[in-house]
This record gives C-alpha cells, structure tokens and sequence, in this order.
C-alpha cells in the first residue's frame, strides 16, 4: 500500500540569539527615563539577560552540547529519587519508579519503531546550480503493524556546526501508517556548492518524549551536484588565437565572415564583393561593408585552492567567491566560442565547443574540497603544466595573501593577469610601482565586501577595456 503525505514541516533556520518569546516581548529599548538619570529596572534586566545569554566559550560548545538533551536531567532525577527511596524514605521510590518507566519507554520506542523504517532519497536532476529549487523524492517504508510519529529527515541537505550537530534539513513527517509505503516530495534549495547528500541520510524519531533520539541510514538512489553560482560577461580580453574556424566569429575585430558590424570608406586591396552598392550609390563613393572575423580565442585559468590562502570557510568566504568567479568566466567564455583550459591542483579541464567538457569543468568546481586543498602550497601555482595545451595568456583567480606569495616566486610578463578576489587593495612592490604591464600588480580586483556577481560584469569590462 502507498500513500502519498505531504510535508508536515520545512523549518528555516533558528538563530540561537533569538527567540519568539523575545521578539513578541516588549521593547525595552525605547523605555527612558530623563537626561542624566538611570533607565531604572530595565536596564538591569537587559544587562542580566546579555549576560546569562552571552557564549563565554563557544569553542567548547561541541563537547558540552550533550548536556541539552533533557534526558540527563531526567536520569540524575531518577538516581537521586532511588537513591533517596533506599536511604531516607520508601516512599520516594515511587517516583524513582514512575521516573524509570518514563526514561525506558522514551528510549525503548524509538528504538524499536525505528527498527521497521526504510527510507530512499531521489533526485528528480542530476545538477543544478546554488540556490534552485529541485525535487526530492523521499520514500519511507513502515514494517511495523503500528504507525510511527515524529520521522525526520536529517543529515546529508545540510552543513554540519556547532550549533546545529545533527545538520537537519528543516523536514518532518507527522506520522508514517503501519504497513505501508509513504512518497513525498520535498522542494530542495541547496545553500552551498558540492555533491549532495553530503553524508548519509537519516530518518530519527524521538517519539513520544524526545529524550532518546533513535536514527537509521537512508539510501540514496542518485546524487546531486551542485554548481557555483555565476553570472553573465559580455565583454570579452583580448586572448591568444589557436585557431581560425568559420563556425566562431568574433565581434572585436573585422573580418570577411559572419554578421554586418558596420560600413567604412573602401580601401585599396578591399574585394569587390564587399562593395555596398547602395549606399556607394547613396554617397557618390564606393562604400564596403566590415564583417566578422573567423576566429576562435583561448584562454587558461589558473585556480588558487590553496588551503592557507583563503580564510574561514563558508557561503561568503574568499574560496567559494572565487570559484563564483571562475564559473562565470568559464560559462561566459564559452559561450561566446572562446577554447579554455581550467586548472584546478594537478587537474586541467579543456572546455571547447562541447557542452559536455564545459560540464566536466563545472562539476570539478562543484567538487572543491570546502576548505581547500594544500597539493599546491609547496610550489605555488605550476600543477598539470605539463598538460597545458601550448603558450595560452593565463588568468590567475587568487586572494590578496596567495597574490602576494606568488610575487616573491616569479615576476610574470604580460600575458600572466592576476585577477585577486576579496582584495583591499592589494600592496604593489617599491620597484614595480611603475610598470603597469607586469604581473606585480593585479589585473583585476574584486572586494572582499558586497556581491561579488554583482560586482563583477562591470570591473571585467572595465579591465578588457569594454563599454557596456
């Protein structure tokens, strides 16, 4: 038998410093006495609220988080209540008796009902990109005669922190019928980049009081990659040809083929069959047309993953702003017929005509370790040289600290372009103040502040020297 159930809950995040009751509350804030006298009562109960809800030690919060679960409180109650009952009065064994049945029953159900649970995840795709939406189907399957309350889906749709360990996602099924199969399908946003489920999925229960919380693995049918997010450049470097292909044109320069990008004034060694013979009649003067130029641009990206470069991990941490970067170069790139090499560690990723390679290279991104890798930290930016396609101008993605390591390795020329994201303003060498063709100061450079998308179309074209 299957039955089809709808999502009971999809809970948003809880910030620990707030609360309902707080914020339906009062306003303590607006409650002033005059000028030059104390607030009165008010502002001390604001002070001993701050100070009986501020994080003395949050590194700590890991080992001590335990301590929350109610049913420690629970079990000392019991063992002073027996224990009382045995040395002082036998009538306190009652509740020590009454508290065990309680602390068995909280345990032993969700133990046991969970032992009957089966459950698979689906996803209705194979990739998107951070912040879509995509389906996912849950399937639970109930062994147990009786029915099931309070299953969660936890684990696998969220990052692991101190101050949510269990990594929920935010759903929940009021109850699960005996004997039978449940569907239900549930509207994914992933908040970060990666290969989902991060962990294995888990169904709990901690049905009927919560004390014990009882939990068993989910198999995952498919997997889900997640690309950066990214954003379209219209404007477009002036890069290294490798190829002259009738099939890709380029917009930048004149050329026999493709569109009409203008007329000009004919020249001698102009070919008769470029003649607009309309307008030369229009004007009194033979007039030519200028069309697109076959061509096909090349271009290598050079990726800084480096470990000890970046900062703290997380949504807006340098790492993942600058594969947000390297994703709309890439996309951007390609998209207008241009051939790029990525190179992530010892990996290079050409990206040519095909859709598949330009998903390849995406799906490398996608797989950056969260917090970076340290292959490369020895020997600064030189992996998979040997696989290079030949002599192409390389854009190198890194951060300030990676930026300024590399200039003590090697003073790159003109075709090496540093392009330094979450820079404040990036310290130039005494000696190299005024050369403005060397790679000693960067070629384009993103704050570490405010929306590094939004940001980024307008300092691409301002550095390919573009008007938009």
């Amino acid at each position: 038998m299957a039955i089809e159930l709808p999502i009971l809950a999809e809970a948003p995040p809880r910030s620990p410093l707030s609360s309902p009751s707080m914020d339906a509350g009062p306003d303590l804030r607006r409650e002033s006495g005059p000028a030059g006298t104390s607030r009165g009562p008010s502002t001390w109960l604001k002070r001993l609220h701050g100070l009986l809800n501020h994080d003395f030690c949050p590194d700590a919060n890991r080992w001590v988080y335990w301590l929350k679960n109610p049913f420690w409180v629970l079990l000392a109650g019991t063992l002073t209540a027996l224990l009382c009952g045995v040395f002082v009065s036998p009538a306190v064994l009652i509740l020590g008796v009454g508290l065990t049945v309680v602390l068995v029953l909280g345990v032993v159900w969700p133990l046991v009902s969970m032992r009957g649970i089966e459950g698979t995840v689906r996803f209705d795709h194979s990739r998107c990109r951070v912040g879509e939406p995509i389906l996912v189907e849950i399937e639970i399957r109930n062994r147990w005669p009786w029915p099931v309350w309070g299953v969660e889906l936890v684990r696998g749709f969220a990052e692991l922190d101190d101050g949510d360990p269990t990594g929920a996602a935010g759903i929940a099924l009021a109850v699960v019928p005996g004997w039978s199969t449940t569907r239900v399908t549930w509207p994914f946003r992933p908040a970060g980049r990666g290969v989902y489920p991060l962990t294995t999925p888990k169904f709990e229960t901690g049905f009927p009081f919560g004390l014990y919380r009882s939990a068993k693995g989910a198999s995952a049918e498919n997997e889900l990659i997640v690309w950066p997010g990214s954003t379209r450049l219209s404007a477009m470097p002036d890069a290294v040809e490798i190829e002259s292909r009738e099939d890709r044109t380029s917009d930048r320069r004149s050329g026999d083929v493709g569109d009409v990008l203008g007329t000009r004034w004919f020249r001698q060694g102009d070919s008769l069959r470029r003649v607009h013979w309309a307008q030369s009649a229009r004007q009194g003067r033979l007039i030519v047309c200028e069309r697109q130029v076959p061509v096909s641009c090349a271009a290598r990206l050079v990726l800084d993953v480096t470990r000890e470069h970046h900062g703290a991990a997380g949504p807006e941490g340098s790492l993942e702003r600058l594969l947000r970067v390297a994703a709309s170069l890439i996309e951007s790139l390609h998209a207008q017929h241009a051939y790029v090499e990525c190179v992530i560690g010892h990996d290079v990723y050409a990206v040519g005509n095909s859709s598949l390679e330009l998903r390849r290279c995406l799906d490398a991104l996608a797989m950056v370790p969260r917090e970076g890798s340290s292959e490369c930290h020895t020997h600064g930016l030189c992996c998979g040289a040997a696989k290079r396609h030949r002599s192409l101008d390389e854009y190198v993605l890194t951060t300030a600290k990676g930026f300024a390591l590399e200039l003590h390795r090697q003073h790159w020329s003109e075709n090496h372009r540093y392009i330094v994201v979450g820079a404040e303003g990036v310290a130039v060498p005494a000696e190299c103040a005024h050369h403005e063709h060397c790679g000693c100061r960067p070629w384009l450079e993103l704050p570490a502040k405010g929306e590094t998308l939004a940001e980024l179309p307008r300092q691409w074209a301002r550095a390919c020297h573009a008007t938009r």
